[in-house]
C-alpha cells in the first residue's frame, strides 16, 4: 500500500476497501472517501489503475461495492493525515452496569446528534451486550479525540459520560498510537469464535433506541446458556459532515446524504463457541434485527442503506438497492459492461460475498443445484 505523506499513525483498515467506517468519520469521511486510486484487475486480466481521472466509473463503484464485483483490487494509493499529538488519540474505554442505561442513553443522544456536528475530531462507539462469561448486562463505550491532549480530562462531546459512574476499575482513558487501541479492539473479538454480523441504519432518537434495547433484552433472555455467548448491539455515528465528505475525490456509489444525516448504524455481533447453538442464534440475531428495523420504520426513522461489511447474507438482497433504485441499476449494467463472462457474479467463478449480479440462468435454482 502506498501513500501520499508519511506519518507515524494513521487509521484506516487496509483489508477493507468496500467503503469502510474509520474512527474519525467527522473530519475526513469515510474510509473509501480517502481511496485516491486502486489498482485493479479485470475479469479479462488486463491490468488497471481506476481514480478520478483514469476509469473513473470503476474508481466510483469501488467505493462501496467493491467486494470482488468487478474484479481483484491488488494494491490502493490512500490519502493519509498528520495527526495534531504525536503521542497519539485520546482514547477513554469505560464499562457500566445495566441500571446506567437510561443516563448512557442521554448521553449518548447529545454526542450523536449535537457533539457531532460541532466537533469533527471524534470516534467511537456505544456498546450495550450480555457477557455469558459474568452473566451480567453491561455497556461499554468506547471514544477516541484526534485532538485533545490530556489524558486527564475530557474533551467538550464526551464530558456528559464524566459523571456516570462505572464498574470497579473500568474507567481507562489514555492517549496512544492507533495500533494500540486496534489491537485492543481485536482482543474482544479472538479467533476461533463462532459469529454473525447484521446491519441497518437509522436516524438516532432516545424513544427508538429505548426500543431497541428492549427487544435486544428479549433476546439475550433465548440465548444465555450458550457456551462462550457474547451478545452485543452496537450504534456508531453518521454525522451530516461525513456524509458531505463523501462528495470528494469523485464520490462513492454508497447513495448517502448530507440532509439525510446524523444516522446511527446498528450492529448486532454475538459470538459463541459451540457450532451446535448455531441454528438458535442464527434464528435469534435475525429475528432481533428484523424487529429492531420494523420498529425503526415504524417511528418513521429507518433508512434504507447497510453497510455492506456488517451484513449478514440474509440481508444481501437489502445491500447494493438500499445505495438507491439509480445506483443500484448503475451498478448492474457497469458490472455486465467489465464482466461480460460474468465471471464475478452469483454463480459465476467467483461467486461467493455479495454479489450485484446473477449468472444468467442462475434466477430461481438453489443453491444445492449448482
Amino acid at each position: 500500500m502506498s501513500s501520499q505523506s508519511s506519518i507515524e499513525h494513521w487509521f484506516y483498515d487496509p483489508n477493507d476497501t468496500t467503503g469502510g467506517i474509520s474512527f474519525f468519520s467527522g473530519r475526513h469521511g469515510w474510509a473509501c472517501d480517502n481511496i485516491l486510486s486502486h489498482e485493479l484487475i479485470l475479469p479479462s486480466g488486463e491490468i488497471i489503475t481506476t481514480s478520478e481521472n483514469d476509469h473513473p466509473d470503476l474508481y466510483k463503484a469501488l467505493k462501496g461495492a467493491g467486494s470482488s464485483n468487478f474484479g481483484i483490487v491488488t494494491s490502493f494509493i490512500l490519502e493519509t493525515l498528520p495527526l495534531p499529538n504525536k503521542d497519539g488519540l485520546w482514547n477513554e474505554m469505560r464499562s457500566y452496569s445495566w441500571d446506567k442505561v437510561p443516563a448512557l442513553q442521554s448521553a449518548r443522544a447529545k454526542w450523536m446528534t449535537e457533539g457531532i456536528e460541532q466537533d469533527f475530531d471524534f470516534g467511537g462507539y456505544d456498546v450495550f451486550l450480555y457477557a455469558g462469561i459474568y452473566d451480567m448486562k453491561m455497556v461499554v463505550t468506547q471514544h477516541i479525540h484526534t485532538n485533545h491532549f490530556s489524558k486527564s480530562e475530557y474533551p467538550e462531546i464526551f464530558k456528559q459520560y464524566r459523571g456516570i459512574e462505572t464498574l470497579p476499575e473500568a474507567d481507562v482513558r489514555r492517549i496512544q498510537p492507533m495500533s494500540n487501541i486496534t489491537l485492543e479492539v481485536a482482543a474482544s473479538s479472538p479467533h476461533g469464535q463462532r459469529n454473525t454480523y447484521a446491519t441497518f441504519t437509522f436516524k438516532q432518537s432516545e424513544p427508538l433506541e429505548e426500543k431497541l434495547i428492549a427487544i435486544l433484552e428479549e433476546g439475550i433472555e433465548k440465548v444465555k446458556g450458550v457456551s462462550g455467548i457474547v451478545a452485543p448491539m452496537i450504534m456508531q455515528p453518521l454525522a451530516k459532515n461525513t456524509l458531505k465528505l463523501m462528495k470528494k475525490h469523485g464520490g462513492n456509489i454508497l447513495g448517502l446524504r448530507e440532509e439525510d444525516g446524523p444516522l446511527a448504524i446498528y450492529i448486532i455481533s454475538f459470538s459463541w463457541t459451540d457450532p451446535a447453538d448455531d441454528e438458535l442464534l442464527f434464528k435469534v440475531t435475525r429475528d432481533i434485527v428484523e424487529r429492531s428495523e420494523e420498529a425503526a420504520k415504524e417511528a418513521g426513522l429507518w433508512h434504507p442503506f447497510k453497510y455492506v461489511n456488517y451484513a449478514e447474507d440474509w440481508q444481501a438482497d437489502g445491500i447494493y438497492p438500499g445505495y438507491g433504485e439509480e445506483n443500484f441499476k448503475w451498478l448492474q449494467e457497469l458490472q455486465r459492461k467489465y464482466d461480460p463472462e460474468q465471471t464475478f457474479t452469483k454463480g459465476g467463478l467467483c461467486g461467493g460475498y455479495f454479489r450485484l449480479n446473477e449468472k444468467n440462468g442462475m434466477e430461481g435454482r438453489v443453491r444445492d443445484e449448482l
